[in-house]
């Protein structure tokens, strides 16, 4: 049967090998275990607040292997795997063969649920791997003592917490507890095996914490290791603060499922709805996608409850004890593994602790049906829910990430605006020079794997409770040294705030000594340094400065200063109209219109809702203001892409009186914007001598 579960989990999990495209998650541990893997030491050149374990296994497999984003893609089909076998066989100890295997498909279904968190390479889930590790080693143990056996799950537990702190504080605290009921279950309760048995634990944690320390220390990174491992969650965990989602309904507000859709939805079913798919958000498939979301919220509290009412109700009895203390062990551990993501309750999370949350809820299923004669059916039943679920997602992850990206380190297949975006931002960057100092910002680190280049800063990521205030002072000073940032101004719940809340003076050094040059697409902004800026030779009207001598029928355009750039900015109409202002201009030699259509960073949640830009039509006219042409018709119109620059050269108007006119409206005439949203111009001037590239 293990085989078998290996084979299917395998075979299952090949179609989604290459596809998703994490810049954040799996762009900093490809980045950083590139840099150790051309010599780098962790926490000394390369920052992070998470233990080293995850990023010095890759950069020792990419030394092995090449650098490669398929790497970790198969290294993660291989912890889901592991996964699977280790549940199965843990719960093979209490419940019995057809529960077991019951339970082992059931976490296969978290590959699609859970992408792409547990098909890229992630400390995550590595870390659950070490605990369901861990875990069977000690039921081991409690069946048939031996000091091996303890330290060996010692050890289990000190790699957990240098995979990931939280989950190895729990995974001690769960055995911790589990060893002392156990010798409180023994009729002679001795203090002194008890202690023997804790000293041994402590002894196997110590371990490897100790040598990896001390491997740092003499890299000149101990105290730089205390910092950032230890310390540096001080701030990192209120910075990404996400509530259970709350009982009420959300589909059937009048805003659809909105924000708590790229929240709580899985992220393949969001980003079909964010493609089109307006069902995803709102009408009875939403109603039911957000209910099957809250019962695997809210399910695994009901079987937390079940579970310790079978420890209570079952202590003295007739089973076993080792299996009464395995009991104890899956019901704390699934308890602390649930609180453990508490901090960020969002869908991802949830789903990274889930397997440890199938063994307790396939535990207490299955011996409530020996106990209540419950039909073992039923279990197939939720299983086939669970599992048929997971054919959902993946019928979208197939639908929607099959735009493919070709690199030099492998081929991704995203989502058509990821697709997109990326290849945009790795033609730019394979166009500039080698030596060239360029920074990412802010949470975008796969660019520099994918591109081959070398991080400038310490930081890959540039985030809130990534730096600290010290952090920052630092990070402002070395821009000295940087030639030019793709910055990408949007705030997700990624990168929830702007860049100023959290480093104003990192903020204040881009906007002082750096200026957007171009724009690649809303989430990548080219910042050079003003000095190196290729500007137009002269501004003949700026639209910005001139906003009060506009033709503006609408009170709903106004203007703005967005990040670097200043914006003329539209409130679309809720009813679907077009909002237009115009400008009325007399042409000289060598002009052109010089403008950048872009939406606002803070239209995220209109997105969440449905609405993505290719839904906002941007439209230039110019129009030859004498009564005869008019007549005629002479006009002409371009028609804009968000985040790409347009010039309009005016050589046919040379000498003429024109009107030029901006308008942004939906997309299809026929189809009211479901709520507004804030788009802009962006820089928008007549300039003569302009760059026509």
């Amino acid at each position: 049967m293990t085989w078998g579960l290996v084979l299917l989990s395998l075979l299952l999990q090949f179609p989604f090998l290459n596809r998703g495209i994490s810049l954040h998650d799996e762009g900093s541990i490809l980045t950083i275990a590139d840099g150790l893997r051309n010599g780098e030491v962790l926490y000394l050149d390369r920052v992070t607040p998470l233990g080293p374990l995850t990023y010095e296994l890759m950069a020792f497999l990419m030394k092995a292997l090449g650098p490669s984003f398929l790497v970790g893609r198969v290294f993660q089909m291989l912890v889901l795997t592991g996964c699977i076998v280790l549940v199965h066989s843990i719960l093979l100890r209490v419940v019995g063969p057809r529960a077991a295997v019951l339970g082992a498909i059931s976490v296969l279904a978290l590959k699609p649920l859970a992408f792409p968190l547990w098909t890229m390479v992630n400390y995550s889930q590595i870390a659950m791997l070490l605990c369901l590790a861990s875990i069977l080693i000690l039921m081991r143990y409690l069946s048939r003592p031996g000091a091996s056996w303890l330290l060996a799950v010692g050890v289990g537990v000190g790699l957990t917490l240098l995979t990931k702190q939280n989950l190895g504080v729990v995974l001690a605290g769960a055995i911790a507890v589990t060893l002392v009921l156990d010798g409180w279950n023994d009729a002679e309760r001795r203090l002194h095996p008890l202690a023997a048995r804790l000293g041994l634990l402590l002894l196997g944690t110590v371990a490897p914490v100790a040598v990896v320390f001390f491997l740092y220390l003499t890299a000149g990174a101990g105290g730089d290791f205390i910092h950032r491992a230890v310390l540096g969650l001080v701030y990192l965990a209120p910075a990404y603060l996400v509530p259970l989602p709350g009982l009420e309904p959300w589909a059937v507000g009048p805003q659809g499922a909105g924000q708590q859709a790229f929240t709580y939805f899985p992220a393949p079913l969001f980003n079909l709805g964010w493609q089109g798919a307006s069902w995803v958000f709102s009408g009875a498939t939403a109603l039911l996608i957000e209910y099957l979301v809250k019962i695997a919220y809210y399910l695994p509290i009901a079987a937390f409850i079940l579970g310790a009412y079978s420890v209570v109700r079952t202590r003295g009895s007739r089973i076993p004890r080792a299996t009464w203390s395995a009991l104890v062990l899956i019901t704390v551990f699934g308890a602390g593994a649930y609180s453990s993501m508490l901090y960020r309750a969002d869908w991802a999370h949830v789903m990274n602790v889930y397997p440890a949350l199938i063994v307790l809820c396939v535990t207490v299923l299955a011996r409530s049906a020996e106990r209540y004669s419950f039909p073992w059916w039923a279990g197939i039943v939720l299983c086939a829910i669970w599992l048929g679920a997971g054919l959902a997602t993946t019928a979208a992850v197939l639908a929607v990430y099959r735009t493919p990206v070709d690199m030099p380190r492998g081929r991704m297949l995203g989502a058509p605006s990821r697709a997109r975006e990326t290849a945009r931002v790795l033609a730019y960057l394979d166009q500039q020079r080698d030596d060239e100092r360029i920074l990412i910002l802010r949470g975008e680190p796969l660019y520099y794997f994918l591109s081959g280049r070398r991080v400038p800063l310490a930081f890959d990521l540039l985030m809130p409770g990534v730096i600290t205030p010290a952090d920052d002072a630092s990070v402002a000073d070395r821009l000295a040294s940087i030639d030019q940032v793709i910055y990408n101004p949007q705030e997700t719940p990624l990168v929830p705030s702007p860049i100023v809340d959290y480093a104003p003076r990192t903020a204040a050094v881009l906007a002082g000594d750096f200026r957007v040059d171009r724009m690649l697409s809303e989430t990548a902004l080219i910042l050079k340094r003003r000095r190196e800026v290729a500007l137009p030779e002269t501004v003949e009207v700026d639209l910005w400065d001139r906003f009060y001598e506009l033709q503006l029928p609408s009170e709903r355009i106004v203007r703005e200063s967005w990040i670097m750039y200043r914006v003329i900015v539209v409130q679309l109409e809720a009813e679907g109209a077009r909002t237009c202002f115009s400008l009325s201009h007399r042409v000289g030699r060598g002009e052109a219109i010089s403008v950048t259509p872009l939406s606002h960073p803070d239209t995220w949640s209109a997105r969440a809702q449905g609405i993505s830009m290719s839904d906002v039509m941007f439209e230039i006219s110019i129009r030859e203001k004498s009564p005869i042409k008019k007549a005629m018709g002479v006009e002409e119109r371009i028609l804009g892409e968000p985040g790409v620059p347009i010039r309009v050269p005016l050589d046919a108007f040379v000498g003429r009186s024109i009107e030029i006119r901006f308008c942004a409206g939906p997309s299809h005439g026929d189809r009211a914007v479901p709520t507004p949203e804030r788009v802009g111009w962006a820089e928008p001037s007549i300039v003569r001598g302009a760059r026509l590239d």
